[in-house]
């Protein structure tokens, strides 16, 4: 597993650190398109797309433990943790990783934290001890935009265990002054093999495919009604021209893989007045659909590791008990994601304990301390707008006429009385340790 530091003993040099140029990194995949090739995997199976979904899902968890960090702003644009752990954890469920960019204030902490999609992350070249101390951002074009496509964006690898000190230091000597950093990346690679992470899913990519593939067959004979193929043969030559080929596309239209009409059309050298017309008959392809379909439903799901019964498909009272859903529910949050979570926690810690707040610097992000996550459970959320004993029986007192709530405290101890208005009778001061470790007794 690459190791992500900085080198120390180059802080005090001028940036950069060593001459890297934007097309210096590890490429991911043979092609360097190995993410986007599985995000759109995912997006074309419908089973694939519910497995990362609900895997999402119980990585995100019930949000974060602290309520208060839950809440909080983390950048200028109003984002807060409660939309970063969502996006966190939508990445980890598809790529198994998820990356920040981390802006430093002068004093060389973080001030603001943005999301960074995993797939445009690209590690550099690693150094002779094998740790990485630059990441690149790629800039994809936006499908139907002008103009080049962007170069990719050089950002050091963000480490918290560098003296801020060290830090601003590196801001104050940048080029073009602090306002030119473009920020510090904090990414964290599940990786046990190689710089980028193998997908569990990976051993059902072809299934995935597949699945994509039937529905696309099934789309056309459902649009074509099931009705039978027509199989036109061209008699004179095995090799038409492509005028030919133009012209008979469109005198007879054009059969082209699944996507195509039910028309196929042929040539040959015999000759004839009239092209002979074949029928194949259709065979009913529905079934086969659905066993196909349930088929690689079944080998997809068999990866993710999430239990039937968690999809919606046997629910607790018909296929399943209570008791049954509990425990698949604990087998995916020990089994499954865990290691998920305890990744977005690290680096949850790792960037926020140390971020200071624009408006109020001095206060921590996260005055708990406490980074983890909630985790998913069957169990009913409380009611915290529920009465408590004291109101209501102050609000039965208040539908009482003046004599008669007289009447009713009257017959109240104080202490039920103070109990009443949330405060508490004042009792003997507690007994205080004398230096000899035995109680100490208060003097009269």
């Amino acid at each position: 597993m690459p190791v992500f530091r900085q080198p120390i003993k180059a802080i005090d040099a001028k940036p950069p650190r060593r001459v890297v140029d934007t097309r210096d990194y590890v490429r991911w995949g043979v092609d360097d398109q190995r993410p986007q090739q599985l995000l759109g995997l995912l997006a074309a199976s419908s089973t694939g797309k519910v497995c990362t979904t609900t895997k999402a899902k119980f990585i995100e968890g019930n949000g974060l433990k602290d309520a208060d960090f839950y809440k909080a702003v983390i950048n200028p644009r109003g984002q807060t943790m409660d939309a970063l752990l969502k996006l966190l954890a939508d990445r980890e469920s598809k790529l198994s990783g998820h990356a920040l960019l981390v802006n430093l204030n002068l004093l060389g902490n973080p001030y603001s934290v943005y999301y960074l999609a995993t797939e445009n992350v690209r590690l550099g070249i690693p150094l002779d001890d094998g740790s990485i101390d630059y990441v690149m951002q790629l800039h994809p074009k936006v499908p139907g935009s002008k103009g080049k496509t962007q170069k990719p964006t050089l950002h050091l690898v963000f480490d918290p265990n560098e003296p801020a000190e060290q830090r601003a230091k590196r801001l104050a000597s940048w080029p073009g002054g602090p306002e030119a950093y473009p920020g510090e990346v904090y990414c964290s690679f599940l990786d046990e093999a190689g710089y980028y992470p193998e997908q569990v899913y990976e051993p059902a990519e072809v299934d995935m495919e597949t699945e994509a593939r039937l529905k696309r067959s099934r789309r056309t004979d459902v649009r074509s009604g099931y009705s039978d193929k027509t199989v036109i043969v061209e008699y004179g030559t095995s090799n038409p021209t492509p005028e030919v080929m133009a012209a008979n596309g469109v005198k007879y239209g054009s059969f082209v893989g699944e996507d195509g009409d039910r028309i196929m059309l042929l040539y040959a050298d015999s000759q004839a007045m009239e092209p002979t017309i074949k029928t194949i008959s259709a065979p009913d392809a529905s079934k086969r659909y659905q066993t196909d379909g349930d088929a690689l439903k079944a080998d997809i799901r068999a990866v993710f590791q999430i239990p039937t019964l968690l999809y919606g498909e046997a629910t607790a009272g018909k296929l399943g008990t209570t008791q049954e859903m509990e425990d698949a529910t604990l087998y995916v949050q020990n089994m499954v994601v865990n290691t998920n979570q305890r990744s977005i926690e690290r680096t949850l810690f790792n960037v926020f304990s140390t971020f200071q707040q624009p408006d109020q610097p001095n206060v921590p992000i996260c005055p708990s301390g406490d980074y983890s996550i909630d985790n998913l459970s069957l169990a009913p959320v409380p009611d915290t707008d529920a009465e408590t004993p004291a109101q209501k029986t102050l609000k039965a007192l208040g539908t009482l006429s003046p004599l008669v709530a007289n009447g009713v405290l009257n017959a109240m101890s104080q202490k039920q009385i103070l109990e009443l208005v949330g405060l508490q009778v004042d009792g003997p001061p507690a007994a205080t340790p004398a230096p000899n470790g035995n109680a100490a007794t208060s003097q009269g």
